[in-house]
């Protein structure tokens, strides 16, 4: 009896590796011709946005079950779904290649003229939006959100140079921007030493022109 269900246990586990071997097939095929029409029609958005296609492409080649619908079966109770261990704002699946759309401008619209009436940290150059979930602030990358700096990226930005002076460390950090001509979301405590341990978002390009309203005085010092 133990040697037969052996023997089924064996042939039970060869089964189930020939069909995820021929399931993975057919689904690089399928993942490479979508892929495929999708990297053409982005062939002339530079080298960064071809390659980040191409690292999707992989990605979901090799978690390729990821694509797979789960039996009714296979479905954890929601209350098991929103336990202690589970979080929901790990990238897991298929939300990992979500797209956070930070700034969006017309194509044939006019360059961006923002006044930003509130220069604070946050609404200067962006910030990690998060929640709170069992005593912890959580994040990802969707929830990055851009700053002045950011929106105003290829028109005007206009400031009243008192209201940008008050924090020197925001006045700092925006004439290290105009310099690098960078920039990427960050902690607004980070400058004071209290990191943690949170997303990196990897600095982008702006090009952006700043108007500084303020007094006589104020030009001359």
């Amino acid at each position: 009896m133990e040697k037969s269900a052996g023997l089924v246990r064996a042939q039970s586990a060869q089964f189930e590796q020939a069909r995820d071997e021929a399931l993975g097939r057919a689904a690089e095929a399928l993942i490479r011709e979508a892929t495929k029409q999708l990297r053409e029609a982005f062939t002339d958005c530079g080298a960064d946005v071809n390659g980040y296609l191409e690292r999707v492409e992989n990605a979901l080649v090799q978690d390729w079950a990821d694509l797979l619908e789960p039996l009714p079966s296979d479905k954890k109770p929601e209350e098991e779904e929103e336990s202690r261990d589970h979080d929901p704002e790990h990238a897991t699946r298929l939300n990992r290649f979500e797209v956070n759309l930070l700034v969006a401008h017309e194509q044939d619209g006019a360059p961006p003229v923002l006044y930003e009436t509130n220069p604070t940290y946050p609404n200067l150059f962006g910030y990690l939006e998060r929640r709170a979930r069992f005593g912890a602030l959580l994040t990802d990358f969707t929830r990055i959100r851009a700053g002045a700096l950011q929106k105003a990226s290829g028109g005007v930005l206009v400031v009243r140079v008192a209201d940008l002076m008050t924090d020197p460390i925001i006045w700092e950090r925006f004439k290290r921007v105009l310099r690098e001509r960078q920039i990427g979301a960050e902690d607004p405590l980070g400058p004071l030493g209290l990191y943690a341990t949170t997303l990196r978002p990897v600095p982008v390009p702006i090009r952006v022109r700043v108007v500084l309203v303020g007094t006589a005085d104020q030009y001359a010092a």
